[in-house]
């Protein structure tokens, strides 16, 4: 099982989270949105590969605790963890830092 500090060094550069979003693109795996557009659009030598992630077309994560890929979801279907204290299912989104205040609802133009 895993310790709370080992809980919160999941994520990426850009998120705190436990899962990983599998891009409906290109199928890899990336922590999150930013780190598929920077390594698809910074780090893609090919111009012809370059793109950007339809992040409303994520059907698929993968979690950071026991890797079991499922459906975008806020609480994990094997092993119960929550992979963000934030979760937008409309745009794929999961953060856990809620010192930000975010909120996404239909009128907020974020999702």
């Amino acid at each position: 099982m895993e310790t709370i500090s080992e809980i919160e060094t999941f994520g990426c550069t850009h998120y705190r989270r436990r899962c990983k979003i599998i891009a409906p693109c290109c199928n890899q795996v990336f922590g999150c949105r930013h780190c598929h557009n920077e390594a698809k659009n910074s780090n893609e030598i090919n111009l012809v590969d370059r793109h950007d992630i339809p992040r409303h077309e994520v059907k698929k994560v993968i979690c950071s605790l026991c890797d079991t890929e499922q459906d975008v979801q806020q609480y994990c279907i094997n092993c119960g963890v929550c992979m963000g204290e934030y979760f937008c299912g409309t745009c794929k989104f999961f953060d856990d830092d809620i010192s930000k205040q975010q909120f996404h609802c239909d009128e907020c133009g974020i999702c």
